[in-house]
């Protein structure tokens, strides 16, 4: 799997306060507005690890001059639904967004899919 490390982000959303409990001015940190902090050593965490499995058939029929392939592909196959992707900002929550709570999941892998098609080669 893939490293990742939890980060929290400076925003406008905060106001910062000293230790004497004055409020800081906003354009203190405004050169860092947006930039991530990381929380813990880069590559700390690690995703489970996963396995993905597509499988193409192809079948060739020949008719006079013609050759017809009809082919099927699936994608994952094995119906894998690991996690891709996570919520890592520890600060972003949302109470109306569940995908927001830090380490939620925000991606899986794509779902079970079948294509089918077919050619004609003269």
């Amino acid at each position: 799997g893939e490293y990742f490390t939890p980060v929290f982000q400076l925003n406008p959303r905060f106001r910062l306060q000293a230790s004497d409990g004055s409020l800081l001015p906003d354009d203190l940190v405004d050169g860092v507005r947006g930039q991530s902090i990381l929380l813990e050593d880069r590559g700390s965490r690690k995703y489970q690890g996963r396995t993905n499995l597509d499988v193409r058939l192809e079948r060739r029929f020949q008719i006079r001059e013609f050759a017809w392939f009809v082919t099927a592909d699936l994608f994952n196959a094995l119906g894998s639904d690991a996690i891709v992707e996570r919520n890592l900002t520890i600060n972003d929550q949302i109470s109306t967004d569940p995908t927001s709570t830090f380490a939620a999941p925000r991606q899986r892998v794509t779902p079970r899919a079948l294509q089918v098609g077919g050619r004609i080669e003269m």
